[in-house]
């Protein structure tokens, strides 16, 4: 699912995060929030499975709007690198019961999901480089003023060897009960 997010060219809490990660360079583009990652090798008709599950859980559903405060550190699963990540103090409810709804329909079908927590990927830290309790006493330093990020696109990327299988929608914005 994707958002945009302000970085480099206008923000100030942006160039203090390159800062703190010395050598290593940001992401350059493509921010989003990934509500499941799945683990399982998927062909073209679970890929069309998993789209169904989402056609029904987005239908309906209004854009839902996130205020980002803070930028922190956190190991991947495989422990080989720090995420360092733009974040959310409070998430709200109707989006925690959104993802809890997907994880749990996607589970049921079988599949196998990486750990889930609202963040949106500013780089990726090679821990050899430096660890991620040293990444985040750098991190806790920089102030980010809070920032309402409306999310009005949610899609689902599926590769399959040379082809893409991508389905997208648009979330109107209303408001939100």
């Amino acid at each position: 699912m994707a958002a945009t997010v302000t970085t480099r060219d206008t923000a100030g809490w942006y160039r203090a995060v390159e800062r703190a990660l010395g050598r290593v360079r940001p992401q350059e583009g493509h921010f989003h929030i990934t509500v499941a990652f799945i683990k399982d090798e998927i062909d073209l008709v679970g890929a069309g499975k998993v789209a169904e599950i989402l056609d029904e859980e987005l239908k309906g559903m209004t854009a839902p709007t996130f205020v980002f405060d803070s930028v922190d550190a956190f190991l991947s699963e495989n422990r080989e690198k720090s995420i360092v990540n733009l974040t959310a103090s409070r998430v709200p409810e109707e989006w925690v019961a959104f993802v809890d709804r997907i994880r749990t329909r996607l589970s049921s079908a079988g599949y196998h999901l990486g750990p889930y927590r609202l963040h949106v990927t500013l780089a990726r830290v090679p821990i050899e480089y430096i660890g991620v309790d040293a990444l985040q006493a750098r991190l806790a330093r920089i102030a980010v003023p809070p920032m309402s990020l409306t999310l009005t696109k949610a899609d689902y990327r599926f590769f399959q060897e040379y082809d893409w299988f991508v389905k997208e929608w648009l979330l109107p914005v209303g408001t939100h009960s």
